[in-house]
């Protein structure tokens, strides 16, 4: 309600203490049920997080995970922005990576038939845990399945 009556710093930190919260138990389906100014403030708090030093940082993978759902909720209901948006939440390698964690490869045989080192897939990997908001490989292959990412 503050964001669009143009009381957009008091709604950008109420906005952020929610976010806290719903991250810290898990509470998603109210952010993903939210219309536009919603995903407006999911963005704006997105890239807040990005910047360095900042200290809303811890909620880049709750953020990105909710932006990722919110975008599919949209696809599915045919409203996205773009045809294609949920692929754009990886990279063209890490999507590369994910395909290969599907299929069973460990990070050595991924290096190797990417032609790149181990402690580069490893970076990849971590960033792909990190922007699907998840903590095993098992898990990141359902949730890029369920985001129709794989």
């Amino acid at each position: 309600m503050l964001a669009s009556t143009g009381e957009t710093t008091e709604a950008a930190i109420l906005f952020s203490n929610a976010l806290r919260v719903g991250a810290a138990v898990g509470l998603s389906q109210g952010f993903l049920e939210g219309g536009p100014v919603t995903h407006r403030l999911l963005n704006q708090a997105f890239d807040h997080a990005g910047n360095p030093g900042s200290a809303d940082s811890e909620l880049l993978p709750f953020l990105g995970s909710l932006l990722a759902r919110w975008e599919g909720c949209r696809s599915a209901e045919g409203t996205s922005r773009a045809e294609g948006a949920m692929s754009d939440i990886l990279t063209e390698r890490e999507r590369d990576i994910l395909a290969k964690i599907s299929q069973g490869l460990a990070n050595k045989r991924i290096a190797r038939t990417l032609e790149i080192s181990p402690e580069t897939v490893k970076s990849h990997v971590k960033r792909i845990f990190l922007k699907l908001a998840v903590g095993t490989r098992a898990e990141a292959v359902s949730q890029a399945k369920s985001l129709g990412l794989l």
